[in-house]
């Protein structure tokens, strides 16, 4: 198995790296400030629903990025 089919499909733990759970934590809440932003000031539509799709997304990659990584 190559290095990178391997940092895809392997599980990343950050329970022992309490940097990478510190990030992720940070991800997640600065995600969630915008997402509270945008269901406080943008109407009820199909636009927002989708914003907030892809800011989940988003979050997701932020994640993935901070588990296969690690930080700067």
């Amino acid at each position: 198995m190559s290095k990178e089919i391997a940092q895809r499909f392997e599980y990343h733990s950050a329970a022992d790296d309490q940097d990478k759970q510190a990030l992720h934590s940070e991800v997640r809440a600065q995600h969630a400030m915008l997402a509270r932003w945008i269901e406080g000031s943008i109407v009820d539509s199909r636009e927002r629903a989708l914003a907030l799709t892809a800011l989940q997304e988003s979050m997701m990659w932020c994640n993935t990025a901070v588990a296969y990584r690690g930080m700067l």
